[in-house]
């Protein structure tokens, strides 16, 4: 007997109307599949509503000022939504309503119910299940403003031959806003943020942030100026010294030793290198001109033989150098007959 498999159209009908029943199960199996309910769990921002002159502060679940704590959320729903839901589009919201003035205004911790109930969504189909927290806690308290001075932060060395000798904030005390209770807790001064000056060899200007705790809020940043001059340096300057007294304080004319004309005294200068130098140059090149630096000793009261006390000053230095008045010593003896 010839097998006639392949041969016969009547087979072949038949395999393609089982394809066919196939792929339709296939697809009703779909459909069903994607209005079957299931449940999924999201985590959801939640936000206690308050009027505007209150502060919450987030504990438990903790979450930072300006930002809303999370909490897992249990939803149910067809397959088709559940695998498409955002959790942007479930909402966590509580209205609070008749607060406790007492608590508030000493910012006391609060537990808040929260459940389910606390939960919505706009999306078709959904329903919310269950939320992992019953209730949360909060501090809330009324908003105060509270003014606080600031300290400055200058880390870093200037560049060698340089010192930092102002820091200079403006303004040097700020507003800060925030819950009242959190500001009772905060006594100042606050930092500011960090101005480095490592390795500068001028003055530093910058603008800077109040460094604040969690929740409270400067009203400004800060201008800091950093001020950097040369570090002061010593040099030992040679001075003729001239004698400024009366011809009254000289009578009876005493012979002074060593004589006025070759009076000399060493003078310890003190102040930025480029000064010092400077006027170096001008001493050697315009030794004697007016205006120049000179030294000079003082005498006011009368003479008396063997005085041998007196201490040189210098006028006329650049306002950046400073000396060391230096004691002069001379002798008082009687004229020669």
């Amino acid at each position: 007997m010839k097998l006639l498999l392949g041969r016969d159209p009547r087979f072949a009908q038949t395999a393609l109307n089982g394809l066919f029943s196939l792929g339709f199960a296939v697809l009703i199996w779909a459909a069903v599949g994607a209005r079957i309910s299931s449940t999924a769990t999201f985590r959801v921002p939640f936000e206690l509503r308050v009027p505007a002159e209150v502060a919450v502060e987030y504990r438990d679940p903790y979450a930072p000022p300006g930002d809303r704590p999370t909490i897992e959320v249990t939803v149910r729903g067809p397959n088709e939504v559940l695998s498409k839901l955002n959790p942007n589009e479930i909402q966590g919201i509580k209205e609070l309503q008749n607060l406790d003035e007492a608590s508030i205004d000493k910012g006391l911790e609060q537990d808040i119910e929260v459940g389910a109930a606390s939960f919505r969504t706009a999306a078709k189909g959904i329903e919310i299940v269950s939320a992992s927290l019953d209730r949360i806690k909060v501090a809330i308290s009324r908003l105060g403003r509270k003014t606080y001075r600031v300290k400055e932060d200058v880390p870093g060395k200037p560049a060698a031959g340089f010192r930092v000798t102002a820091v200079l904030p403006d303004p040097d005390v700020v507003g800060v806003t925030g819950p009242r209770a959190l500001l009772l807790r905060n006594p100042g001064p606050f930092k500011l943020e960090a101005v480095d000056v490592r390795d500068e060899r001028k003055n530093v200007t910058s603008f800077v942030k109040v460094l604040t705790p969690d929740g409270l809020i400067p009203e400004d940043r800060v201008r800091v100026t950093v001020v950097i001059e040369p570090e002061p340096q010593e040099r030992e300057f040679e001075f003729a010294v001239q004698l400024l007294t009366t011809p009254e304080v000289l009578k009876p004319t005493y012979q002074l030793d060593p004589p006025v004309t070759q009076w000399k005294a060493r003078v310890l200068v003190k102040g930025p290198l480029e000064a010092l130098n400077s006027l170096e140059a001008r001493l050697a090149a315009l030794k004697g001109l007016p205006g120049e630096p000179f030294a000079f000793l003082r005498l006011t009261g009368p003479l008396e033989l063997g005085q041998t006390n007196g201490y040189v000053e210098v006028a006329n230095l650049p306002r950046e150098l400073t000396y060391t008045k230096t004691r002069f010593e001379f002798a008082v003896k009687e004229p020669q007959k």
